[in-house]
C-alpha cells in the first residue's frame, strides 16, 4: 500500500530532523494492535498487510484505512457508548 510508503517516509523524515512526536503520532503507534486486535489476526503481519488482506486491491484498501482509522480515533467513544445501551 502506498500510503504506508508515504507514512514511513514522514517518520523517518521526522526522526532525521529530531522533530519530537506529536500526541497524535504518539496515538497512532497503538494502531497496529489495535487493527490485529479488531481483525483478531495473532500473526505478525503489518497493519497494512492486514488491510490489504480483507480489500480486494489498493484502492480498496486505501479507502478502508480510514474507515477504519476512524473507527480507531472514536473507539473510545464507541466503548462510552455501548456501556451506557
Amino acid at each position: 500500500m502506498l500510503f504506508h510508503a508515504f507514512l514511513h517516509g514522514y517518520n523517518v523524515s521526522k526522526r532525521e530532523l529530531q522533530l519530537p512526536k506529536t500526541e497524535q503520532e504518539k496515538e497512532f503507534e497503538k494502531f497496529p494492535e489495535w487493527i490485529k486486535w479488531k481483525s483478531m489476526v495473532e500473526l505478525s503481519q503489518s497493519w497494512e498487510k492486514i488491510i490489504l488482506l480483507y480489500s480486494d486491491d489498493d484502492v480498496k484498501a486505501f479507502n478502508k484505512f480510514f474507515v477504519l482509522f476512524e473507527e480507531f480515533v472514536n473507539r473510545d467513544k464507541m466503548l462510552e457508548n455501548e456501556k451506557n445501551l
